[in-house]
């Protein structure tokens, strides 16, 4: 039977996943105004800055939950109807403040809701908060923006779609939007026990998200279960919501080398036990290699901070607006040559190439997904490596940025705890347009396991596994 959060008299209503609320709306066991006052109680009785809330959005809600009352009793719900999510705030939302993370965004109002919050909010979920997020997705995080890591406060939350993977992990929400450039959001769905999906390219509208690189920016959602992602993406894509557990014969690759050199043993322990379980349940195991990770890592790399430096071209009228990191980012890559530039497009599309013939061969990839648990921090956090950007790439997003350069869909699961007791995770990936696929064999690993269900200790205690 599934390992999910369903509606009983006996399970905190914020400990429910996306699923768990719709089957609760739907046998009237559940009503959206006391979810979502529920919701907003826990909201208000947080620390705001630790739990990674910049703006509670009450009014609005609570109106929004009252229609979406009348509308399960009339028999009209729509396909996330009174489900509380929140939003990255780099994310533009409707009449409500969207920072960026940045001094000179920080009184921003939109007229207009970017286009995935305007598609989840149609088929009826309800915006409750916006959710922290270092400056323009890219920065430093500014003071009210440092979320922590809710398992271990010493330990770092990830980024940049923190504010979403410690809400998530909390139970302040249920669902979330963030966006992913580089790994922004795995690592700290990796970091916090969460589920969290990089689509493919393109596949979720990127209209109204502040741009970090618009080749390999991506929207998508986060939730605590696969099953949750799938409900989001059909809304968000139109993909179908119906994962499937059946993964009898399906052809799991499984590579080694880049993706398993700078691994810590728990977590390489964490992958291997996954790819056991999906053997288990029918899926054959296929040794492959991804061709040149490393140098695609270094493209990626390149393209981001070029592209970064043309979407805030502006960025010398007021340079003390920025931080640090944004400021280092934009001053490289408008000062990078046009030729390495080009070079590094190249790269992508020959790795795109030669990467997709792996699909021959398999279905899904398997691997570890940030090659450490969450490393400790030391104040300041900003000074945490002293080469922060070399870092990223070889120690945080090593095994996650190459995908956001050939564009194909990729989710993080929980795959069990440290001996720390910190989260451990995986990454499965799948060949462009194959997000069903990839969630479906996510779903299949959680409907044989437990490790999603876990709280942090600031968390809701989990539901029993039914």
């Amino acid at each position: 039977m599934t390992a999910t959060a369903t509606a009983t008299t006996a399970t905190p209503v914020a400990a429910l996943d996306v699923a768990g609320l719709l089957a609760g709306f739907r046998r009237r066991e559940l009503d959206p105004v006391e979810v979502i006052e529920s919701c907003l109680a826990r909201l208000d009785a947080v620390d705001h800055e630790a739990h990674g809330i910049v703006t509670v959005v009450a009014a609005r809600a609570r109106e929004e939950a009252a229609r979406s009352a009348r509308r399960w009793t009339t028999g009209q719900a729509r396909p996330l109807e009174g489900v509380p999510f929140g939003v990255k705030d780099v994310i533009a939302t409707a009449a409500v403040r969207t920072s960026l993370g940045s001094e000179r965004w920080s009184d921003w109002v939109p007229d207009d809701d970017a286009r995935s919050v305007a598609l989840l909010r149609e088929a009826g979920a309800v915006l409750v908060a916006k959710l922290a997020t270092p400056e323009l997705a890219f920065g430093d995080a500014r003071v009210g923006h440092r979320a922590q890591n809710p398992w271990n406060a010493e330990h770092w939350c990830g980024g940049s779609s923190s504010g979403p993977a410690v809400a998530l992990a909390s139970r302040l929400v249920p669902l979330a939007l963030g966006t992913d450039t580089g790994g922004s959001i795995r690592v700290p769905s990796s970091y916090c026990g969460v589920s969290g999906l990089k689509p493919t390219v393109g596949l979720v509208p990127r209209d109204g998200a502040s741009t970090v690189s618009w080749t390999l920016d991506h929207t998508g959602p986060m939730a605590r279960t696969a099953v949750d992602l799938a409900l989001a993406l059909d809304v968000l894509a139109g993909t179908g919501a119906r994962t499937s557990t059946d993964v009898a014969g399906l052809r799991v690759g499984v590579p080694h080398s880049w993706f398993r050199d700078a691994t810590d043993p728990e977590v390489a322990a964490a992958a291997d036990e996954v790819a056991n379980v999906l053997g288990g349940l029918g899926a054959t195991l296929v040794q492959v290699e991804v061709p040149e990770p490393a140098l695609g890592a270094i493209a990626a790399w390149v393209i981001t901070v070029a592209e970064f430096a043309e979407a805030h071209s502006d960025w010398r009228e007021n340079t003390s607006a920025y931080t640090a990191a944004s400021l280092e980012r934009l001053i490289a890559g408008s000062a990078l040559p046009a030729g390495d530039y080009l070079r590094a497009r190249r790269v992508r599309s020959d790795l795109r190439r030669r990467g997709e013939a792996i699909f021959d061969d398999v279905d899904v990839l398997l691997c570890p997904a940030t090659p450490t648990a969450a490393p400790r921090v030391a104040p300041p956090v900003d000074d945490m490596w002293a080469d922060g950007d070399r870092l990223w790439l070889e120690r945080v997003a090593r095994n996650l940025i190459l995908f956001n350069l050939l564009g194909w869909p990729a989710v993080v699961v929980p795959a069990g705890s440290s001996t720390a007791g910190l989260p451990l995770a995986v990454q499965l990936v799948g060949r462009p347009q194959d997000d069903l696929r990839v969630l479906s064999v996510a779903a299949a690993f959680q409907s044989a396991t437990a490790h999603h269900l876990s709280a942090p200790p600031v968390g809701m205690p989990a539901p029993a596994v039914p």
